[in-house]
């Protein structure tokens, strides 16, 4: 996707502060019109409509999501150090900016439509790439257990990470989220190393 003009960048910002009160159902093109005193008209010169201005908040997503990604598989720490990074790092942005998490959670709503359920799943398949390229130089390393597949190991942590983000929205993002994150990668660390043999 291209880059966005200034206007469009405030329209995406305001349709944050929409999604964060209401959800993305309540985020329609009258509401977002009306948070910017602007007509709806107005607001069509910028972005067709609800769907791709959704799509540009996704791929704004996916942009970060990637920046993020490529600084973690190119560090020098062993894998699991890495992983841990990128699990407590994406769950610390969620936590500064809970309407992504409100985003991230709403896949419901792209079901119906093709164009964000498509981008909805590139920005999954993105990070399980990149868990699975982690996973696979902690294999090679004898830092990451071989036993069970890297693409399974990957589905593992994408799905904590999924579960503990929707106990915090449901908690009305009141559950202390850093204690989440610790218990959970705790538990997850202990499932991705090695097992060693004892003689």
């Amino acid at each position: 996707m291209k880059s966005l003009s200034p206007r469009q960048q405030e329209i995406i910002q305001a349709s944050f502060t929409i999604v964060r009160k209401k959800g993305i159902k309540g985020l329609t093109t009258k509401e977002l019109a009306k948070s910017l005193e602007i007509t709806e008209p107005a607001l069509y010169r910028h972005f067709k409509n609800k769907t791709d201005i959704v799509y540009a908040i996704l791929c704004r997503m996916e942009s970060d999501n990637k920046q993020m990604r490529t600084a973690f598989i190119n560090s020098a720490m062993p894998a699991l150090d890495k992983l841990e990074a990128m699990y407590v790092s994406t769950m610390g942005i969620l936590a500064k900016n809970p309407v992504l998490a409100t985003v991230m959670l709403s896949e419901e709503h792209y079901l119906e439509n093709k164009k964000l359920m498509a981008k909805a799943l590139a920005i999954q398949d993105g990070t399980l790439a990149t868990i699975g390229s982690i996973l696979t130089q902690g294999v090679k390393k004898k830092q990451v257990r071989n036993d069970i597949s890297g693409k399974e190991l990957g589905l593992m942590i994408m799905g904590t990470m999924r579960l503990v983000a929707i106990r915090w929205r449901l908690s009305g993002y009141q559950t202390d989220l850093t204690a989440l994150v610790k218990r959970s990668w705790h538990s997850l660390k202990i499932t991705l190393r090695v097992i060693r043999s004892h003689p």
